[in-house]
């Protein structure tokens, strides 16, 4: 069930009165009246004030998605297998249901559904995020068999590589390993392409919501909490940074799987244990942290003082900078990187919705100077830095996820942003590369080519010039560039990074 709301999201109609003529119609009727709600009229709530499974759409999408995997289920098993006379496509055939996370709690003015005894939901990492239901039928499937040995989705690419019979390749370096003998009851045991049974599972989620990273080894769940959750006591969630430690799983049985008391202190030598493996592993896997808030609450005067001020901006060509105080009672900056955006509102038909921003490498140089390359076309850049004492410092403020919502991407929240010319630069420059590269034969393309590169060159010197002004060049060349054929340059990936947006 939980996994029906992660694909029928995607694709289930608005609500409102037309869905009467579609079958999630009568059946969002049918749970209407067994829940006691009217059939709705206009878009919106409808199960305002209630918790629990109180949400007649969240019940339709459900039955809906139940009735299509029925379908599917009917087709395969009525089919011939053309490649196998006498039988039927289900007898050749998996079919595996699972779902991306677990399912989504909602919010106070509604509530989606119900995890319990699960705590939390979908954009956390207790069990109520994180297990899913899998089920599987196939050939070797015992019907109604179950298996409690913990897996990952990563495990499904070469689970699926062991059902079409190819061997394991160690070249592959997967995270995942085959569990096709656990699906069949062959094993009660995940097995590394090595034969060496599977040590600990890892989560890592680092945005947004539920900030953490969990670490699961023989029952034994511990989750280290990187942030302040936005999804708060709703979602159960803890508000606290640290350390806790569950035992979801006891003595081959179900345990604590309510995560409701926490052990991390009666325990401690296994939390320091299982804390120091994550440790290791996050280091391992280069994973990135969030980084501490200069404007939270557990800030002390001294860090804010601390830590260094940015003291000028600048660009040359394509290349932007950052000059930050190097005072001796100012921690050093250690770690930068620069984010820049291609698609701002001009170059995006969903109105900046799917505005995109790209992670780059920036260089910290001598007296306090971080430079980066502004790649072609982008609009649109910032510096993200850390210092010394763990604190994220920005080329430019920066409003908090509690000033504009975290779903807000817009480049319009950059004052500055080295908007244009640096981006700009770059693509002229990529432009005169595709003008070399095009043969004589290029033709109405090359001179297309020619034109686009004049204007953007005007556009990059005027004095003041609009935002307007530079997205026509910037878009004008990005396109000549692109009806290039057989140069390099017009398969440069950041040219092709939207191909089915027309404004792009």
């Amino acid at each position: 069930e939980v996994a029906s709301l992660a694909f029928l999201l995607k694709f289930a109609p608005a609500p409102g009165p037309a869905r009467k003529s579609t079958r999630f119609g009568p059946r969002l009727a049918h749970y209407c009246e067994k829940m006691g709600y009217p059939f709705p009229t206009d878009p919106g709530t409808i199960n305002s004030g209630k918790t629990g499974h109180s949400n007649p759409y969240y019940a339709s999408m459900v039955d809906s998605f139940d009735w299509i995997v029925g379908q599917i289920i009917e087709c395969l098993e009525t089919t011939d297998d053309p490649r196998n006379p006498g039988h039927k496509l289900i007898d050749n055939t998996y079919i595996i249901l699972d779902s991306d996370n677990g399912g989504w709690v909602g919010t106070p003015a509604e509530w989606i559904t119900d995890n319990s005894p699960l705590r939390s939901g979908k954009m956390s990492c207790y069990e109520g995020g994180i297990r899913i239901p899998f089920l599987v039928r196939g050939p070797g499937v015992a019907a109604g068999s179950t298996c409690d040995t913990p897996i990952n989705l990563v495990d499904l690419f070469p689970t699926f590589l062991a059902m079409a019979g190819i061997p394991a390749d160690p070249q592959l370096d997967l995270d995942g390993c085959d569990i096709l003998p656990l699906i069949r009851g062959e094993a009660n045991r995940v097995l590394t392409p090595e034969g060496d049974e599977r040590g600990p599972i890892f989560w890592f989620y680092p945005v947004e919501s539920h900030m953490s990273s969990v670490i699961l080894e023989d029952g034994w769940k511990l989750v280290r909490n990187d942030g302040v959750s936005l999804l708060g006591a709703h979602a159960g969630v803890s508000k606290n940074a640290g350390v806790e430690l569950y035992r979801i799983a006891e003595d081959g049985g179900a345990g604590d799987m309510g995560e409701v008391t926490d052990v991390a202190a009666t325990f401690p030598e296994r939390r320091d244990a299982l804390l120091a493996k994550l440790e290791a592993f996050l280091a391992e896997s280069g994973a990135t942290l969030p980084y501490r808030n200069l404007r939270g609450s557990s800030t002390t005067e001294a860090e804010r003082q601390a830590s260094p001020a940015v003291i000028g901006l600048g660009s040359e060509e394509d290349r932007v900078w950052v000059e930050m105080e190097t005072a001796e009672d100012k921690a050093a900056i250690v770690e930068a990187f620069f984010l820049c955006t291609l698609n701002p509102r001009p170059f995006d038909s969903s109105g900046g919705h799917r505005q995109e921003w790209i992670r780059l490498p920036a260089t910290i140089g001598e007296g306090g100077r971080i430079e980066a390359s502004m790649p072609p076309g982008a609009t649109h850049g910032a510096f993200c830095m850390r210092d010394a004492n763990g604190f994220l410092v920005t080329s430019e403020p920066m409003p908090s996820v509690q000033e504009v919502d975290y779903a807000v991407v817009d480049s319009e929240l950059v004052a500055d942003g080295f908007a244009y010319r640096p981006g700009l630069f770059a693509l002229i420059r990529l432009g005169e590369e595709a003008q070399a590269a095009a043969g004589e034969d290029a033709g109405e393309a090359k001179a297309a080519l020619t034109d686009a590169l004049e204007a953007a060159r005007q556009a990059h010197v005027a004095e003041d010039t609009s935002g307007e002004a530079f997205c026509t060049a910037i878009g004008s060349l990005r396109v000549a560039i692109r009806q290039l054929e057989g140069v390099p340059q017009a398969a440069h990936p950041l040219l092709n990074r939207f191909p089915t947006d027309p404004l792009f």
